[in-house]
């Protein structure tokens, strides 16, 4: 993979003075062939390439001249060097853990789109104690439906590993009571979004339709006893979807890729951030007591 990266040339930037053209025919193909190259490699093992790719063929899209100067900005970060490992997990395959990490990043790309990323992983049962980035293509009005829209995604591709998995090990495997197999394993929705989290977990309705809906999916799996499915919560510092919706991303990406571990555990930095919350939420309603008591006033 190494050497497919470093064979991968740098493009053609414009002049300093030539910007506010839009792409000619002749840039797009050469972006478009480039950035095939880069994603060829995003699939395979460099995901921390996920994001760059899309950001560029956005750009791309949109005629931006900008897209040649990430272009080359990606391409130079898949000639570093970077070793992913290919963890030994250390337990038997009916003892795994799936995982289903989403994030999303709201208004962040060309055109006032949103963009998602989902990971989806097998661990140890000890991660208590693992892409792919793409634009939405569901407009949505706010960060909160951007995070539900991604969640609800890559929940669907964690059942379906748990599915797969369940043709492997089971001789008597039934396609269309795949739940009940699949349901062998445990599966874990990861957010950093507490907005989104708390929207899942709370007995609220949003007044957006489409949120209700993805809303009521999830509830409804998460709350079926035999689904062997649960919801977890992790600091934004340590989410390693960040990498794959913005390019200064926190780093976690980088680390789970190179090293093989998280962990979901609770650490003193998630009860400091939930403090905070509280804090914070708690202030905003004795601020709104006491407006609501001058009103009456």
């Amino acid at each position: 993979m190494e050497d497919y990266c470093e064979s991968i040339k740098l493009v053609e930037e414009r002049k300093e003075d030539d910007w506010q053209r839009p792409l000619t025919e002749y840039e797009k193909k050469v972006i478009s062939s480039a950035v095939g190259q880069v994603n060829w490699a995003a699939r395979q093992c460099r995901y921390d390439l996920s994001f760059g790719a899309s950001h560029v063929q956005q750009l791309a899209g949109a005629g931006d001249p900008q897209a040649l100067v990430w272009l080359n900005k990606l391409i130079r970060r898949s000639h570093q060097d970077f070793i992913m490992k290919i963890a030994y997990l250390g337990c038997p395959i009916e003892e795994l853990v799936v995982l289903s990490i989403s994030d999303a990043a709201y208004g962040a790309q060309p055109k006032g789109g949103s963009q998602g990323g989902l990971i989806v992983a097998m661990a140890h049962l000890d991660v208590q104690r693992e892409a792919q980035s793409t634009r939405l293509q569901r407009v949505v009005r706010c960060s909160m439906a951007a995070e539900l829209t991604m969640a609800a995604a890559a929940f669907e591709h964690g059942d379906y590993i748990r599915a797969v998995l369940a043709e492997i090990m089971f001789l008597r495997f039934n396609l269309k009571a795949w739940k009940m197999s699949a349901s062998w394993w445990k599966h874990i929705m990861v957010l950093d979004a507490k907005v989104a989290f708390d929207a899942i977990v709370s007995e609220m309705a949003p007044t957006d339709r489409k949120l209700i809906v993805d809303i009521a999916i999830l509830r409804e799996t998460l709350e079926d006893e035999k689904g062997n499915s649960f919801l977890r919560w992790v600091p934004g510092q340590e989410m390693p979807g960040d990498g794959l919706t913005k390019w200064n991303d926190n780093g976690a990406l980088a680390r789970v890729l190179i090293f093989g571990v998280w962990s979901l555990c609770d650490t003193e930095l998630a009860a400091r951030i939930r403090r905070k919350v509280a804090d914070r939420k708690r202030a905003l309603k004795v601020q709104k007591d006491h407006g609501t008591k001058g009103g009456l006033c």
